[in-house]
């Protein structure tokens, strides 16, 4: 339980409320700035140093502080409502308990600064993700026509977004019977 709880307040980043002071198009030149061309995932990685697992932006001449960068690709989204949840609902809420809200990253990448990519859900539902990690969405042909068997056990809830899973195609065989 002990190891649990620390990994929770590793992940629980907290938001700064100076954050919203910031307009999308200021927070989309930021993000602009410091990520590279999407990978195959989709993800937009940031170009800083990676010496922590979330990227922060030194805005401190701007009166913005330190934020971290995947909460600015929030702003440029134009997704500050759901920043403001994470705070209001974790003011109320201890620091060890699990419906605290985080911003999770669906391609689990900490590097993305994807918006399509993020999601802001309970710590619980963050640190369930962790399950789908090295998994793949498997692709596969059977007599000509394309199937595609997404491997996230969160794809099978309507109230959660699955992940984003990297492609693996099989080949099959001719005359293979899948069932």
């Amino acid at each position: 339980m002990e190891r649990l709880i620390y990994l929770q307040q590793f992940v629980d980043l907290e938001v700064d409320a100076r954050l919203f002071e910031m307009d999308s198009s200021y927070a989309s030149e930021v993000v602009k700035r410091r990520v590279q061309q999407p990978n195959e995932l989709g993800c937009v990685e940031h170009t800083l140093q990676r010496r922590e697992p979330y990227a922060k932006v030194n805005l401190r001449q701007k009166d913005f502080g330190n934020q971290y960068l995947h909460h600015i690709a929030l702003i440029a989204a134009d997704r500050k409502n759901e920043l403001k949840a994470v705070v209001a609902t974790n003011k109320s809420l201890s620091q060890n308990d699990h419906n605290r809200l985080q911003v999770s990253h669906l391609c689990h990448n900490s590097y993305c600064v994807n918006h399509n990519h993020l999601v802001v859900e309970a710590a619980k539902d963050n640190l369930a993700r962790n399950s789908c990690k090295g998994s793949h969405n498997i692709q596969f042909f059977i007599a000509g026509d394309e199937y595609i068997w997404n491997g996230c056990p969160h794809r099978k809830s309507p109230l959660h977004k699955h992940c984003i899973l990297p492609f693996r195609t099989v080949e099959m065989n001719p005359g293979y019977n899948c069932i």
